[in-house]
């Protein structure tokens, strides 16, 4: 079976932050009450890592989990989005312009969606 890129890198960032700390892949093992095996097995990439695990081996090696996810490689595969969106994502405040769209967007009322677009075009000026 092909190993995951993304447990390859959990697998390498977890070797190499256990190699700063000289820790040995036993004094891991016995730290997170696993088998050495099963270090190895996560530091060469060939055993899918829970998030709770992730989590206690974070703190084993004395990091936040965040840190094993710094460079994580993306997906190849996108969720299309709406053309809207990527209009959005190039916004500085694109939280609160998600959450404006999406709370405009569950109105069912359309009489109201006109009045919201005219409070709006008044507050902006339009």
């Amino acid at each position: 079976m092909a190993r995951n890129p993304v447990d390859e890198h959990f697998g390498a960032r977890i070797r190499m932050r256990r190699t700063m700390l000289r820790l040995s892949q036993r004094t891991l093992a016995g730290a997170l009450g696993i088998s050495v095996e099963r270090v190895r097995q996560y530091e060469s990439g060939e055993g899918q890592i829970s998030v709770v695990q992730l989590c206690e081996i974070a703190d084993a090696l004395d990091v936040k989990p965040e840190y094993l996810f710094a460079g994580v490689p993306r997906r190849r595969t996108k969720i299309e989005k709406l053309p809207m969106i990527d209009f959005l994502d190039s916004s500085p405040n694109a939280t609160e312009d998600y959450t404006l769209v999406r709370s405009y967007m569950r109105i069912k009322d359309a009489k109201m969606k006109w009045l919201i677009i005219a409070i709006v075009e008044a507050i902006a000026g339009d």
